[in-house]
């Protein structure tokens, strides 16, 4: 009995929704904008999804301070719940724009000692690849900006890219 108590404790946490702790701020975005309104054991509350898949549930008198921030899908903003008294009080903030990257098109190749890269050796594939992957994942994420969509890769998404471009570099020279 106190073998399956322990093996119980030791469970990993739940990462399907995100449990802010007291005095904690979180940096999060919502993937949708509208939540969903669920019952929950202090009665109801506001669901919302956060753009990484988890959920953050917030009490339903919370909903009016997301609201007046006027959020589009993929924007951050600050949670931070603190104890006054007995009470919790949620403080939802907005956090300040991040200056865009310029990407920079090139009519002629790069001349100089950092051309080749750092060991003064040609480019690699892989490099060719990876430097595809983040050209075009700056690309992207400038036309969401136009189009008011946010996309927002991570580095192991540009990874993942730049392999897949690898392999169909690869690729290319083989028989179909």
């Amino acid at each position: 009995m106190e073998e399956k108590a322990k093996a119980m404790h030791n469970r990993p946490m739940n990462n399907k929704y995100l449990k802010p702790e007291l005095d904690t701020p979180y940096t999060v975005a919502l993937k949708y904008p509208t939540p969903i309104r669920v019952k929950g054991f202090d009665g109801w509350q506001m669901r919302y999804i956060l753009m990484d898949g988890r959920a953050l549930y917030m009490p339903q008198d919370v909903k009016p301070q997301v609201d007046a921030l006027d959020l589009k899908p993929g924007q951050s903003f600050t949670v931070e719940i603190k104890a006054v008294g007995r009470k919790r009080e949620w403080s939802i903030t907005r956090n300040q724009p991040q200056p865009a990257i310029a990407l920079v098109e090139r009519s002629e190749p790069l001349d100089g000692p950092y051309s080749a890269g750092v060991t003064g050796l040609p480019p690699t594939q892989l490099e060719d690849a990876l430097k595809t992957a983040v050209a075009a994942a700056a690309a992207a994420e400038k036309h969401g900006q136009q189009i008011g969509y946010a996309v927002r890769f991570r580095p192991e998404d540009i990874r993942a890219l730049g392999i897949t471009v690898l392999i169909g570099m690869q690729q290319k020279g083989r028989a179909a």
